[in-house]
C-alpha cells in the first residue's frame, strides 16, 4: 500500500511537471517577449499538455494500471481535467490578440472545456452528487435524458476542444517560427489522438474475447452471466474488473467486477450485473453463445491480498452488488483470516447466501445498512484493532460505511475502497 502511494506521487509528478517540460523551455527559449507575457502563454502549454494526458489516460493503458489502480487513474483523469481548466482560464484571462481566428479558436475550447467539465462534475463523477442533496435529486430528474450514450458523446467534445488549440497554436505567426516547440507540439499530439485512436478503432480484440455459456437469474433483478474466455485471453486475477461489450447489445463496453477466482481446468468467468440500467436493463435476454469482448483485467486486490501475512484478518465489505468482486476473493483466498460482510438492498433477496455459505470463511449478510452498533458486534476486537478493510460499492454508500468504520475504531490507514461510479 506504501508502494502504491509512492507510485502515486510519482505520477502526479511526472504528468505535472516531466511531460510538460520539453514544450515550455523550447518555447521560453525561442519567444522573444516580456516574463510576464510569456508566463501566461506557460499557463496555455500547461493546460493543453494535460488535456493530452487526458485522452491517453481514457485508453487505460495497463502498462500505468501495474502501478497506478484503475479508480486511481480516474481519479487523476478527472482532477486533472479541473487543474487544466483553471490554467487555461488564467491564459484566456490574461492574453489579447487582434487577430480573430486565434481568438475564437481560442475562446470556443475554453468554452467547451468548461462545459465538459460541468456536465462531468455534476452528473458523471459523483463527486457533487454523494454530498449535495439538490445535485442528486437533479440528476435523478434528468435521468430520461442523461443516457451513457449522450455521457460519451460529452466527452468526445474533448477532441474538438483539442483540434481548436492546435489550429489557435498554429494560426499565430510567431509561435510558426519557434521549429523545436511546434516540432515537439505536434509529436505530442499525433501521440496522444493516435493511441485513442489504435485502442477504439484499430486494436485486435479477438485475443480478449470470448461466449456467453451462462445467464442465469439470482432474483427478479440480478443476473450471473458466465463467459468461457478465448484460448488467448489474458489470465485474470479475483477481484478484477473487465470492461464488457457484448455482441449485438451494445456499443459501449462497460466495467463489471469478476465474480469468481481463476482456475486452472478452465477459462471461465463470471460477473453479478443488476437488470437496471439503460445499458443492463435487458441483460436476462441476451442468447447464450453470444460473442463478448472484454477489455482487460484490471485490478489491485488480488496482488494486495497476497501480500498479506496469513492471519492478517481481512474484512470484505460488499454494498449491493459491490459484493461481486468478494465472491471471487472468498473463493481464491479463503484459506486466510477472511470475514465477508454483504450488505444488501433492502428490498432485494440475500441472492448471493447460496454462493457464500459454501465457502470456508466467516460470512455476515443483511437486507439493508449495518449501524455503528450491529458493526461493533458483528466486528471482533482483532478485527477492529488489526484488519485490512476492502470496501466495494456506490461511491455515496461508501462514504458513509468508512465514516462508521472510523467511528467504532479502524484506522483510517486500514480502509481500501473501490467506489462503483465508472
Amino acid at each position: 500500500m506504501k508502494q502504491s502511494k509512492i507510485d502515486f506521487l510519482l505520477a502526479w509528478a511526472v504528468v505535472l511537471v516531466v511531460l510538460p517540460m520539453p514544450l515550455i523551455y523550447t518555447f521560453n527559449q525561442g519567444l522573444v517577449d516580456s516574463a510576464a507575457n510569456i508566463r501566461t502563454y506557460d499557463y496555455g502549454i500547461l493546460a493543453y499538455v494535460w488535456w493530452l494526458v487526458i485522452v491517453y489516460l481514457s485508453t487505460r493503458p495497463k502498462w500505468i494500471e501495474r502501478f497506478i489502480p484503475l479508480p486511481k487513474m480516474y481519479m487523476m483523469h478527472g482532477l486533472l481535467a479541473i487543474i487544466a481548466l483553471l490554467f487555461a482560464t488564467l491564459h484566456e484571462q490574461m492574453s489579447f490578440t487582434y487577430h480573430a481566428p486565434i481568438r475564437l479558436t481560442g475562446d470556443f475550447a475554453w468554452y467547451l472545456s468548461i462545459f465538459g467539465i460541468v456536465y462531468a462534475v455534476l452528473f458523471m463523477s459523483n463527486w457533487l452528487i454523494d454530498r449535495i442533496p439538490l445535485v442528486m435529486t437533479t440528476k435523478n430528474k434528468l435521468k430520461f435524458l442523461l443516457k451513457h450514450q449522450v455521457s460519451v458523446w460529452v466527452h468526445r467534445l474533448h477532441f474538438v476542444m483539442i483540434g481548436l488549440i492546435w489550429f489557435h497554436v498554429h494560426l499565430i505567426p510567431r509561435v510558426t517560427q519557434l521549429s523545436n516547440f511546434l516540432i515537439i507540439f505536434d509529436l505530442y499530439t499525433l501521440a496522444a489522438v493516435a493511441s485513442y485512436v489504435y485502442v477504439k478503432l484499430i486494436r485486435d480484440t479477438r485475443k480478449n474475447s470470448g461466449i456467453l455459456v451462462e445467464n442465469r437469474a439470482l432474483d427478479v433483478k440480478t443476473q450471473m452471466i458466465t463467459v468461457r474466455l478465448g484460448k488467448f485471453a489474458p489470465k485474470y486475477q479475483a477481484g478484477d474488473i473487465y470492461f464488457i461489450k457484448i455482441e449485438g447489445f451494445s456499443n459501449e463496453a462497460h466495467p463489471f467486477s469478476v465474480a469468481s477466482a481463476p482456475k486452472k481446468d478452465n477459462r471461465l468467468v463470471s460477473f453479478v450485473i443488476q437488470n437496471v440500467g439503460d445499458y443492463t436493463q435487458n441483460i436476462n435476454r441476451i442468447p447464450l453463445r453470444s460473442k463478448v469482448k472484454l477489455e482487460g483485467p484490471f485490478g489491485q486486490f488480488d496482488k494486495l491480498i497476497r501480500g498479506l501475512p496469513d492471519d492478517q484478518p481481512i474484512i470484505l465489505y460488499g454494498l449491493g452488488s459491490g459484493a461481486a468482486p468478494m465472491l471471487s476473493l472468498a473463493q481464491q483466498f479463503h484459506e486466510k483470516s477472511i470475514h465477508v460482510i454483504w450488505s444488501a438492498r433492502r428490498d432485494s433477496r440475500l441472492y448471493l447466501d447460496n454462493e457464500f455459505k459454501p465457502i470456508d470463511v466467516q460470512y455476515t449478510s443483511k437486507n439493508g445498512r449495518f449501524s455503528p452498533e450491529e458493526l461493533s458486534q458483528v466486528l471482533t476486537a482483532s478485527e477492529i484493532k488489526n484488519g485490512i478493510f476492502i470496501i466495494v460499492g456506490g461511491s455515496a454508500t461508501v462514504l458513509r460505511v468508512r465514516k462508521m468504520l472510523k467511528k467504532i475504531g479502524v484506522n483510517n490507514a486500514r480502509l481500501i475502497d473501490e467506489r462503483l461510479i465508472m
